[in-house]
């Protein structure tokens, strides 16, 4: 956040603060700007204007929208608050993402994490990497319905997300999905095998005989 602050006064603002928040997100910071003089000081060694310059960190889970900024400058002697809102836009406000019948757990930090995988009687213990992600598979039977998969890092629990047996899991809990070159793979081996019995056909199939003409002279 870029500020600017000017003394339009006629008297002179001593120790001046300037403080930046979102109060929906619990982000504040404050800097200390110091001294204004009053708007018709005529020392050229004493400004009746500053400019600062404030980093706000917005938190990697901040869900995408529209949050309340508070922009408050004040000393001993005045306050003024200006407010306006801002837009928020985040293209991953959850750690943790439900993939067929997997697991994804990113990491958009940069420090590694460890999570707290749990469902039914089952727990994993996952570590991703600063800005890694990876993937978990959740083993079900095919008859359980909804079952919730918990997400924690430490105490905290960071995210639920409802799973079925019947996602795309077989009957051992594993993923189904044919890959593209395997598919290509089988077609050409069916279309090779088929060529090659037309192939074996054709050589083992005796030519017809030929009638022989002969000329007859009288």
């Amino acid at each position: 956040m870029d500020i600017v602050l000017k003394n339009t006064g006629y008297n002179d603002l001593d120790d001046v603060y300037v403080t930046v928040k979102m109060p929906e997100l619990n982000i504040e910071k404050t800097a200390y700007l110091g001294d204004l003089v009053a708007v018709e000081t005529d020392d050229e060694d004493d400004e009746n204007t500053a400019t600062g310059r404030l980093y706000l960190e917005v938190p990697y889970n901040v869900k995408s929208g529209t949050y309340n900024l508070e922009v408050t400058v004040k000393n001993d002697d005045t306050e003024s608050t200006v407010s306006k809102q801002i837009s928020v836009q985040n293209g991953f406000p959850d750690v943790a993402m439900k993939v067929g019948s997997d697991l994804l757990l990113l990491n958009p930090t940069d420090t590694l994490r460890v999570y707290r995988v749990v469902y039914q009687t089952t727990e994993v213990v996952v570590v991703v990497p600063a800005g890694a992600s990876k993937t978990v598979p959740i083993e079900l039977k095919s008859t359980d319905s909804q079952v919730d998969v918990f997400v924690f890092s430490g105490d905290e629990l960071l995210s639920t997300l409802k799973f079925s047996g019947s996602d795309t899991t077989s009957g051992n809990g594993t993923t189904e999905i044919a890959s593209p070159i395997v598919v290509l793979t089988v077609i050409l081996a069916i279309v090779f095998l088929v060529l090659l019995v037309v192939l074996i056909v054709l050589m083992t199939k005796k030519p017809q005989k030929t009638e022989e003409f002969g000329e007859s002279y009288y």
